[in-house]
């Protein structure tokens, strides 16, 4: 494994797609980590509060952007 490729392993948070567009957020998360999936949260929607090794919620405002930096769990 490359030094590039084990450090975006290691990467548990996304603050850089902050304001982006759900589904370009998404983009990032995956091509960084295909191991991860993702989770879009809409305003308005419960969330359980369980955590999740290969989980990454991404949060939206009413205009589909992210609202607060997405995290695994």
């Amino acid at each position: 494994m490359s030094p590039r490729s084990r450090k975006l392993r290691d990467k548990f948070e996304w603050p850089e797609v902050v304001g982006k567009h759900g589904s370009a957020a998404e983009e990032v998360i995956r091509s960084e980590n295909e191991e991860l999936y993702t989770e879009t949260i809409e305003p308005g929607i419960a969330i359980r509060p369980d955590f999740q090794v290969k989980r990454v919620r991404i949060l939206l405002d009413e205009e589909g952007r992210v609202k607060e930096t997405p995290r695994i769990g």
